[in-house]
């Protein structure tokens, strides 16, 4: 499973155990981190979709705002054995994917992301 497949699944459940996280994290902030990341991928989908019709983008990291507490958590969870310490890393632009993370693997990761999380529309 690729962590878009695990933060699916973490949604699904609210089993912090997929992600290798301690019982004490807060589990309100650990959804929006999910869902963040997630909403991230989605986007970082389409923007290789638009990159190879020709269109003028790239890829961006995820950016990370200060003194938000779901923010510094994620800061933590990378610097820790976590599941997301496995696949991020804290650039100074934010939130990127691990140098040793190959772009084929980074583009399954970004696709399952885009396949798979869906949330209903809020009208």
């Amino acid at each position: 499973m690729n962590i878009s497949e695990l933060l699916i699944e973490f949604r699904a459940t609210q089993d912090k155990r997929l992600l290798n996280i301690s019982e004490d994290v807060n589990l309100e902030d650990l959804n929006v981190i999910a869902i963040d990341i997630l909403s991230w991928l989605k986007l970082e989908h389409k923007r290789e979709l638009w990159i190879a019709e020709g269109k003028r983008t790239r890829l961006k990291c995820f950016k990370l705002s200060e003194n938000i507490p779901w923010c510094d958590l994620l800061r933590k969870l990378v610097e820790t054995d976590t599941i997301f310490s496995k696949c991020f890393m804290i650039s100074e632009d934010g939130l990127v994917f691990r140098p040793e993370i190959n772009e084929k693997t980074r583009s399954e990761i970004r696709l399952r992301a885009y396949e798979l999380y869906n949330p209903p529309m809020i009208t």
